[in-house]
């Protein structure tokens, strides 16, 4: 996605994507139904429960948070 802007000069657009911080959905995880969110997202239930314990060494992928997020604000 390039854009002129007269001066021949090309702009790289981008779009700014809103997330929760990992620590948000922690919190916001704690009194959820995971097995409920499982299902509405297409995560695992395993997958949620590691995000909301934040095990020391787990890693996330961009995806995977990025889709709790969306769940957790109301966002399709």
């Amino acid at each position: 996605m390039y854009e002129s802007n007269n001066k021949g000069l090309y702009i790289y657009k981008t779009d700014i994507i809103h997330m929760l911080s990992l620590e948000d959905i922690q919190k916001q995880l704690d009194d959820r139904n995971l097995k409920t969110i499982s299902n509405r997202i297409g995560l695992s239930y395993m997958t949620i429960w590691k995000v909301k314990t934040g095990g020391k060494y787990d890693n996330f992928s961009y995806e995977t948070i990025k889709k709790i997020s969306d769940y957790l604000e109301g966002r399709p």
